[in-house]
């Protein structure tokens, strides 16, 4: 072989080897790539889950149908504010009544026997049964 022949294998050795590390760099970059399509969901989890939203979407709609038809009637500023206080009221009176409920409560069951149950307790009254 002559000496130009040699030179010009060196030069396609070096070519090639370039070729390779390029090819090598772009492998590990798409096998990056790869991973990271496969760690989301798959064609048939999409699927999926454009099916159940759809549905949901589908159901929503149906509710608001009577809504936009004018079939409901609106509710005024004025009135919801006069129930939420109205509600603020009775929420108020509710846990009045359950605080004495619970002291009435503490109050009977203070001087009762050491480890008698509710239940026990109860039937004792004659109130079983109407809990």
């Amino acid at each position: 072989m002559s000496l130009e022949d040699l030179a010009a294998m060196d030069a396609e050795i070096t070519s090639l080897r370039e070729t390779i590390t390029t090819a090598k760099a772009t492998e590990k970059l798409l096998r990056a790539n790869l991973a990271s399509v496969n760690a989301t969901m798959s064609t048939e989890e999409l699927h999926a889950s454009v099916t159940v939203l759809e549905r949901e979407k589908k159901d929503i709609l149906g509710r608001l149908g009577p809504l936009k038809t004018g079939n409901v009637k609106p509710v005024l500023p004025e009135e919801k504010i006069k129930v939420d206080k109205e509600f603020s009221r009775w929420e108020k009176i509710a846990g009045k009544r359950k605080k004495i409920c619970l002291e009435l409560w503490a109050m009977c069951t203070e001087q009762m026997e050491e480890g008698k149950t509710r239940e026990e307790l109860w039937e004792e009254w004659g109130l079983e049964g109407d809990e």
